[in-house]
């Protein structure tokens, strides 16, 4: 009886350890998976500087108009990606708050995405009527993707966009200047307009520095806008309101508490100023601010 064979032990705890070791194996296939989809995902929304770029008149609904009126309606506003101050994305809303200006420089605006092929620009450009413009700063594997744009009802010959250096901002940043002609005989007589949104860190001192001298170094008449991401107390922006020439159309509304603390800006050269307002909107977290000038009488071809 002390004789009698059993089955090796081993071979019958062999069942058993089976769902122990798929375990770990399927720990590491996730894991894995997980690490490859978090790859392509950080690949995929990688970004690099959208560069420099030039061209003519603007796609969309340009103006049929030669020369530039005498008197015309511009803004700037920081349309926050189209999010209202709800946090909810609707352009229709950010269109509406736009009606009844010529022309309107806009920040933080974003490229085509997957309910809409269109760039916001052109999407309010075609809701509006109006002649459009994106200008990427950033750009992705799926293309622009982030930037500044114009809306037009004003005749422009050309345009550029030109980035600003990198060297600790957050995000990159560009400019886009804008040719307007005053005269149809005279091809150097224009209207520049320059929009722009400047870094909230560190690199927002140089770009303010570049900017600045652009505006001022091109001939009068001239227009600088934007998010400046500056409040009315910084250095560089008070000894530009203080250059011969040089008009802050929101000066004169320091009673406005919108005034008092804004950042979004509209500076003039060779321009009247005949009114101008900082208005809240539902559709942003900044407000619109909007100004009505006038070009100045030995400017105007009438």
């Amino acid at each position: 009886m002390s004789a009698m064979i059993t089955a090796p032990r081993s071979s019958l705890s062999v069942p058993e350890q089976l769902p122990h070791t798929r375990r770990p194996q399927r720990a590491k296939l996730a894991i894995m998976v997980l690490l490859v989809l978090g790859l392509g995902y950080w690949v995929a929304n990688w970004e690099w500087p959208a560069g420099p770029a030039v061209g003519g008149t603007l796609p969309g609904s340009p103006s049929t108009a030669e020369v530039l009126p005498s008197r015309f309606r511009v803004a700037t506003f920081n349309i926050h990606g189209g999010f209202g101050i709800d946090g909810k994305l609707d352009l229709q809303r950010t269109a509406e708050a736009l009606q009844g200006f010529d022309f309107v420089g806009l920040n933080e605006v974003r490229g085509p995405g997957w309910q809409d092929p269109r760039n916001q620009a052109e999407q309010l450009g075609t809701i509006l009527g109006m002649g459009w413009l994106f200008a990427p700063t950033e750009t992705t594997w799926s293309g622009p993707h982030f930037g500044q744009g114009l809306l037009s009802r004003l005749p422009i010959s050309s345009w550029k966009r030109v980035p600003f250096d990198r060297v600790n901002g957050n995000g990159y940043r560009n400019y886009v200047e804008c040719q307007m002609p005053l005269d149809a005989q005279n091809s150097q007589s224009r209207l520049t307009i320059l929009v722009t949104h400047l870094d909230r860190k560190s690199d927002r001192q140089d770009q303010l520095r570049v900017i600045i001298r652009r505006f001022l170094e091109v001939p009068a008449p001239a227009i600088l806008m934007g998010d400046l991401n500056s409040k009315r107390t910084e250095p560089q922006l008070v000894a530009l309101a203080a250059e011969p020439g040089v008009n802050d159309c929101f000066g004169q509304l320091f009673q406005n508490n919108l005034a008092r603390k804004r950042i979004d800006w509209v500076f003039i050269r060779g321009l009247k100023c005949l009114q101008s307002q900082l208005s809240p909107s539902t559709a942003s977290d900044h407000p619109i601010g909007w100004a009505e000038l006038e070009l100045s009488d030995h400017q105007s071809p009438w």
